[in-house]
């Protein structure tokens, strides 16, 4: 309203201003017309009095002619009678018309006519000799009272001209008058309005100053808030995570005892029961991430294939229990593999499929893969599920998306859930740069359908993961793996888990005793927990990490925490871990981390090796291929550890262009040697240092250590490169 009315109060005083200057532009035009006006009678007096002047000069020509009969006399009788008729034509051309229609004026030509006929009948008497005759004629006194006539005309001319221009003069001065008035009304109301609205503005900016000041308190509140929702959250998984991690882990550990049916029916119960309640966790933990733009999406080849069949076993007791049929097929055109975060893509798949078996009480529930390419030759990814359950309406299909939205109350309280799915899956896929659509109807089902763009390769190579026969990775070659925990559930959880694996072990109750055991004793992998008594993860970490001169060199510490946000994560790197498992553990989860970090073990991961590098080589020469690598790798091996110590070096002095250079420098390096995860890292740093954002490129550094260290340990281990005599130190 304040803002509207300062508007008009400017919008009026703009107005009154220009009024002023109309008036005074119309004034001064009055003035200039009336000068103008004032110039051009005086001009047409002259004409006048010139023609009066030319008649006198006539009868001057014509009397000395009579007196002489000398031809010479009649000279200025001859120039008058030529000027006479130019004056004539200029009068003529110049009087207005209100003059030409005056008596006065038309009386002029007839009095000059008549003047000059005399006169030249005068000089005629002469000329033939009759100058008595023209004596008499100027005796009569006709000459002069024709000039007297004229006289008189002239004068009536002169005087009327002047009397009119004086009249409009007066008008004008009137009328300059008034708008002056107008002027000085108009000036004084504009700069009462701007003073006005001067004052109205300071207000309204005095208010806005307030109001920035609320809303700058209102934002650090805000930001509190967020902090204290960070911290609770972190406290929320961590104090559920724990006892979770012992009711998962010890169900696990028990079926995979196999026992008898009745019991491990009830065991499937309370497992189901956990994973029900770690999916709210974990959806609730998303959602959080994801708004606060926190959520990271990792690369890696996956097969469809066998992502298909794994999310199938993990859906497949859940519509087996509502005796629904489940059917998943993967099409032929379909690549052997893809590159993709295989955790978030099966993320979306469960929360699909779990979805249609909630809302399903009867018929089949499928699961298709297809494969096409793009109008951009991109290889696009497509998932339908399908069902024959309940389906929805228009109005429920606008707001399925939104988080915590169901269909109506009844739909909580009949099928459950927290509505958080669908809306953590469409953010998912979003982020995956990809797009998701649904088509449904009531009581006749719904099919939902999610493309994302993803790169794809031909075949999976077999160097790339551990043999089918295998049941376990990272059992192919037992470790010697500290742990230190100091719940004495979660103690029992991964002795058992760590016995099932076969390997060896120790487990400590804090960091101070797994700091000691480091010293005396050489590990492959630590285990370490964040929070323990007497000295935390954090510190042992520390410690122990600064025992080894080249940090690359030093035994994986991987944490175990129930923290699982980012700013934990980000904590741990900085005291040196090189990686994260988060609470409640699965036997599947730690074989794949404790594979990924044993150096011993003749396993790569494809998110860390790119298996298309090598193929790319060997479609240069297929000979040759692995000798050009070893060269490459060797080339990167000694160019990798100054560029990284430089690139943390320029962060720390502010040089964000010599850090830009560095990464972008090592990011080709690593492109050309085929570590992809590198690669992908060093190109967001060159990102983020060229935009400038320095808050997220301390993060980025620290991962950076942590991706230079794995991608060691899997050239190492595949004896692609040597191990270095010089590295990054702690």
């Amino acid at each position: 309203m304040n803002r509207t009315l300062t508007l008009l109060l400017f919008s009026a005083g703009v107005v009154a201003t220009l009024t002023v200057f109309i008036l005074k532009f119309m004034s001064l035009k009055d003035y200039r017309n009336t000068i103008a006006l004032y110039e051009k009678t005086e001009a047409l007096i002259q004409m006048v009095q010139a023609v009066e002047k030319s008649t006198l000069d006539l009868e001057t020509g014509q009397r000395g002619y009579v007196l002489t009969q000398n031809e010479q006399f009649l000279k200025p009788y001859l120039d008058a009678n030529d000027a006479i008729e130019k004056e004539f034509e200029a009068l003529e051309k110049n009087a207005p018309d209100t003059l030409k229609v005056r008596p006065e004026y038309q009386a002029l030509s007839q009095l000059v006519r008549q003047k000059m006929e005399i006169s030249e009948n005068v000089i005629n008497q002469v000329r033939v000799g009759k100058l008595s005759a023209a004596i008499a004629l100027v005796k009569s006194g006709e000459g002069r009272n024709v000039m007297d006539q004229l006289r008189n005309a002239v004068e009536k001319v002169i005087t009327n001209e002047r009397a009119r221009v004086l009249a409009l003069k007066n008008e004008s001065e009137i009328k300059a008058e008034r708008n002056q008035m107008w002027q000085a009304l108009g000036t004084g109301m504009a700069f009462l309005l701007i003073i006005v609205a001067f004052a109205m503005t300071e207000y309204e900016g005095r208010q806005r100053r307030k109001l920035e000041k609320q809303l700058v308190e209102a934002r650090n509140e805000a930001l509190q808030a967020s902090h204290m929702k960070s911290n609770f959250l972190a406290n929320m998984s961590h104090e559920i995570r724990t006892p979770m991690n012992g009711i998962l882990g010890m169900t696990e550990v028990l079926l995979d005892q196999n026992p008898e049916s009745g019991i491990k029916k009830k065991i499937q119960i309370i497992r189901e029961s956990a994973l029900n309640l770690l999916s709210l966790i974990n959806g609730i933990l998303d959602l959080s991430k994801i708004e606060s733009g926190k959520l990271e999406l990792e690369e890696s080849y996956f097969e469809p294939r066998k992502l298909v069949q794994e999310v199938i076993n993990t859906v497949d007791y859940s519509a087996k229990s509502k005796g629904l049929e489940l059917h998943a097929s993967v099409s032929e055109q379909t690549p052997a593999a893809f590159s993709g975060d295989v955790l978030r893509l099966r993320q979306i798949l469960i929360n699909l499929l779990g979805n249609a078996i909630k809302f399903s009480s009867h018929g089949t529930v499928s699961l298709t893969l297809n494969s096409f390419r793009s109008d951009l030759s991109r290889t696009m990814l497509q998932i339908q599920v399908q069902d024959q359950g309940v389906g929805m309406d228009e109005a429920t299909l606008k707001k399925i998306f939104s988080p915590f939205e169901q269909a109506d109350k009844s739909t909580t309280r009949k099928f459950g859930g927290t509505g958080l799915g669908l809306s953590i899956t469409k953010q998912l896929v979003e982020l995956m740069n990809g797009k998701i659509e649904v088509e449904s109807h009531p009581d006749k089902g719904s099919t939902f359908w999610v493309t994302l763009p993803l790169e794809a390769i031909n075949v999976m190579p077999e160097n790339q993961r551990p043999s089918e026969s295998q049941n376990y990775a990272s059992s192919q070659m037992p470790l010697k793996i500290l742990v230190a925990e100091d719940n004495m559930t979660n103690q029992e959880v991964v002795k058992v888990m760590l016995n099932r694996l076969g390997h060896k072990f120790d487990i400590v109750n804090n960091g101070k005793e797994a700091l000691e055991k480091t010293i005396s004793t050489t590990y492959d992998i630590i285990l370490m927990d964040c929070h323990m008594p007497v000295m935390d993860g954090y510190e042992s970490s520390q410690k122990i990490t600064a025992r080894f001169p080249q940090w690359c060199q030093g035994p994986a510490v991987i944490a175990v925490t129930a923290n699982a946000i980012r700013g934990d994560k980000e904590a741990c790197m900085e005291a040196g871990m090189c990686d994260y498992l988060s609470k409640p553990l699965t036997l599947a989860e730690l074989d794949e981390k404790l594979a990924l970090w044993s150096r011993r073990l003749k396993y790569a991961a494809t998110q860390v090796v790119d298996p298309k590098a090598m193929e790319n080589l060997r479609q240069i020469n297929p000979d040759l291929a692995e000798d050009l690598m070893k060269q490459i790798l060797q080339a990167w091996g000694k160019d990798a550890p100054v560029y990284i110590l430089a690139m943390i070096e320029a962060q720390k002095n502010g040089d964000l262009k010599d850090l830009a250079d560095r990464a972008h420098y090592l990011k080709s390096s690593c492109v050309n040697a085929g570590l992809r995860a590198l690669g992908q890292l060093c190109s967001e740093i060159e990102k983020q240092a060229r935009a400038g954002t320095t808050d997220e490129l301390r993060y980025l550094l620290l991962q950076l250590r942590s991706e230079y260290k794995m991608a060691c340990t899997h050239l190492w281990r595949s004896e692609m490169l040597a191990v270095p005599q010089q590295g990054i130190s702690s």
